[in-house]
């Protein structure tokens, strides 16, 4: 389907500004295009610049940005409510692909993305009565 893998680069010490993470991906992205032959584009202007890579022989699509840790934190949390209960996922995985069908998983567009459909699935999981997945987020806070 139309997934892809999700990389960051982490670099220890300083935060680079964003116009030098962009600038870094334009770089990047030239390496790849031009030493691996790989259909490559620098997303400089993005909230968060990435990479677009697609790997022509393969057909996989992977997304790389610099020191963009919150998607790591985040898929961490939602494992761990899949661990939880396996029905999370199911209802997500559901919910996407009703979204997708209906065209109406499309953030440019004004509509929610995926990790929308996801935050919306887990907010009503954690609201029915009785709750089935709890607030793990707040013990995280506390």
């Amino acid at each position: 389907k139309d997934s892809d893998v999700d990389l960051t680069i982490s670099i220890c010490g300083e935060r680079l500004s964003k116009g030098a993470q962009a600038d870094a991906l334009k770089c990047l992205s030239k390496v790849f295009r031009f030493q691996h032959k790989m259909n490559s584009y620098a997303l400089q202007s993005a909230r968060i610049p990435i990479i677009k890579l697609k790997d022509p022989a393969t057909g996989i699509s992977a997304d790389i940005s610099i020191q963009n840790e919150m998607p790591v934190y985040r898929s961490q949390l939602l494992l761990q409510y899949t661990r939880i209960d396996a029905r999370f996922r199911q209802l997500v995985l559901i919910v996407k692909d009703w979204s997708h069908a209906r065209a109406i998983n499309n953030a440019p567009h004004g509509f929610l993305n995926s990790f929308g459909y996801t935050m919306l699935v887990l907010f009503y999981l954690q609201n029915t009565s009785p709750p089935i997945l709890p607030h793990l987020h707040d013990d995280a806070i506390a």
